[in-house]
């Protein structure tokens, strides 16, 4: 008999409704909605459409009903570290500011100067940037916002919210925040008084795969749908539809963000793990994803958002093909450099990202886009090297999960930087983590791993040998 659900997935850029059916041990995806989702200026902040992305879920489910799918569930995910705040009455005080926004810039600095880099690593594990939720909540309290707030949510709690009315904060999206403690599980108060940010607005935790509650009346025939917490930030629910045996793996999330990583049962908070900003984030299987994030796809996106203004551009899979007929090696750039964080003007910054790197940035798409993926492959393989020795473990292969797996230009420079067969696939990971942690809580999947089985039962993996090794 099969079960079917459905998997929100909320990216930085777009987001997809997407229904998942187990059948015949067999778990297969159907797209049933994909919608825009862009940050809004207002008076000069940028800031979420929280209603809208509210709009375009009634709208998925709409179109599931419509195509004959009975759901059991709805699971919300989300990219990290950004929250909105409810007053109150259980009303948003405002749209939740988008964490490219640059009212946190030198707040880190700040903040360290109170709390000691150390001891803020000691007690989250979490890696420093400055987008991080706990320097976002000591701006809000410079900015007066806690006057009127009850409660804070993060993006897939609050979305899930909108949906029940209740209030929970799940695991794996509350350790993005810089404000949990990465052991005991529980808020980190002991960081929040002297940054005054009020504990109390806090909400309880529960771990992935919990019940939250059921769709209300609002929605229609949607009604009484359960909203189930799967792992609410979206690279946990990617990791957890890897399709890796074993333990002798590793994993890159590859998309907007590259999150490079391996899983361990318990925070490595080392000194040597805190020189390399590496970042303990909870997992859905109850474990740690050690990782660190490489900035990945939204160099390239940001070049073509300049491109589409000047005339036609190629489309993405168009592009990837010539930058494949590029020369290698032509322009070595740092993809983490602070200049190339949140720039107006994207094409300059990458080229002064060259400059200071004594290589100059090519002139046509094609060679930027190259060199793009090239960066992010190279950082990627330092990242990954890093790991290793901090683990102390040795990596046999590399599974490439998300849009990036689509990108075979970028699968074997990442083979080659890390030399290491990269076994690409699949793509919608979120979606199909997202419906796998769906399924472990309706009791339908036994655990996570059988999450894993599951999903690799179910796709079709390319495997990209390193050339050389």
């Amino acid at each position: 008999m099969s079960w079917t659900a459905m998997a929100v997935d909320l990216g930085a850029t777009s987001g997809r409704a997407i229904v998942g059916e187990v059948a015949d041990d067999r778990l297969t995806l159907t797209e049933v909605h994909r919608f825009p989702n862009q940050m809004l200026e207002v008076d000069g902040h940028l800031r979420w459409q929280v209603h809208e992305l509210l709009g375009e879920i009634r709208t998925g489910l709409r179109r599931a009903r419509e195509r004959g799918h009975g759901l059991s569930s709805i699971g919300i995910d989300t990219w990290g570290v950004d929250y909105g705040l409810l007053d109150t009455q259980g009303d948003l005080l405002d749209l939740p500011y988008a964490y490219r926004d640059h009212r946190t810039d030198g707040v880190m600095e700040r903040v360290l100067h109170i709390i000691p880099r150390e001891r803020i690593y000691e007690i989250t594990g979490i890696q420093f940037m400055p987008i991080n939720t706990i320097y976002q909540l000591v701006a809000d309290a410079a900015e007066g916002r806690f006057a009127n707030a009850r409660r804070l949510l993060m993006m897939p709690d609050l979305i899930a919210f909108l949906l029940c009315g209740e209030a929970r904060s799940e695991l794996t999206i509350a350790s993005t925040s810089q404000l949990l403690d990465c052991r005991t599980r529980a808020w980190a108060t002991e960081l929040c008084e002297p940054l005054g940010i009020p504990a109390g607005i806090l909400p309880p935790v529960v771990g992935p795969g919990t019940q939250i509650g059921a769709i209300g009346a609002d929605f229609g025939e949607a009604k009484g749908l359960k909203v189930i917490a799967p792992a609410g930030h979206d690279t946990a629910c990617a990791v957890a539809a890897v399709p890796g045996e074993g333990d002798d793996w590793a994993y890159i999330s590859a998309g907007t963000w590259c999150l490079v990583g391996t899983l361990t049962e318990q925070p490595v908070t080392t000194e040597a793990a805190r020189q390399s900003d590496l970042t303990n984030e909870a997992a859905a299987d109850g474990g740690i994803r050690l990782l660190k994030n490489v900035t990945g796809l939204w160099l390239l996106e940001e070049c073509r958002r300049i491109w589409v203004g000047e005339g036609p551009v190629e489309d993405y899979a168009a592009l990837c093909e010539m930058a494949a007929r590029e020369p290698a090696g032509a322009a070595p750039f740092d993809p983490d450099h602070p200049a190339l964080a949140a720039p107006d003007n994207m094409l300059e910054a990458l080229a002064l990202a060259c400059r200071e790197a004594g290589s100059r940035l090519p002139e046509t798409r094609a060679g930027i886009a190259r060199a793009i993926f090239e960066a992010i492959a190279g950082k990627m393989g330092v990242v990954l090297r890093r790991l290793e020795q901090v683990t102390g473990r040795e990596y046999r292969r590399l599974h490439m999960v998300g849009g990036g797996s689509r990108n075979a230009l970028l699968c074997q420079l990442t083979a080659d930087a890390c030399g290491l067969p990269v076994i690409a696939g699949p793509a919608e990971a979120t979606a199909y983590g997202n419906i796998v942690m769906q399924a472990v809580a309706a009791k339908r999947l036994d655990s996570p791993q059988a999450g894993r089985d599951l999903v690799r039962r179910s796709v079709e993996l390319r495997t990209f040998e390193p050339v050389g090794a």
